[in-house]
């Protein structure tokens, strides 16, 4: 008698169990994730370049724009010009600046990823840009741009803040 009541008890431990696993609740059963997110427990995972609580938007929507660019460079002093910065046609990660650096012909490719934006090169110059950080606030209404530009004899340095117009 002993055995079957031990039996019986291990059995309905056994059933418990089991029908509690079967109500645990699929969190992403609801949730869509748009532009190749994921859900995970819940919440979307964005694929590079998207953000929003279903990945719905382009990060780089916030910086598409015109600035002004207020810089100072280690030899040619203090300049201001505007910037226009458009969508890359090729990658969703990146935007094309125009005049970059102030200098007219050059288009520089940036990569944005969070804040932070890289320089994925520059066309259009023979000038030589490297040394590059940039991040933008959350909004995109201000960036930080630093860089070194060179000509083949001299190489300067310069720092900038780019506010959205």
């Amino acid at each position: 008698m002993k055995k079957f009541k031990l039996l019986s008890l291990a059995t309905a431990l056994t059933l418990g169990l089991a029908s509690l696993n079967s109500c645990t609740e699929d969190k992403c059963k609801d949730v869509t994730c748009d532009n190749g997110g994921a859900c995970v427990d819940g919440t979307c995972e964005c694929a590079d370049g998207y953000e929003g609580t279903t990945c719905q938007t382009e990060s780089r929507d916030k910086i598409i724009a015109s600035f002004t660019v207020s810089e100072t460079c280690s030899i040619s002093g203090n300049a201001n010009y505007t910037v226009t910065i458009t969508k890359s046609a090729s990658d969703v990660t990146k935007v094309v600046v125009s005049p970059f650096g102030g200098y007219t012909g050059a288009t520089g490719i940036l990569t944005l990823e969070g804040t932070t934006l890289t320089l994925s090169g520059v066309n259009g110059t023979t000038l030589n840009f490297s040394a590059f950080n940039g991040t933008t606030n959350a909004s995109g209404s201000t960036l930080t741009i630093n860089y070194s530009v060179s000509d083949g004899s001299a190489t300067e340095t310069c720092q900038g803040t780019w506010t959205k117009q």
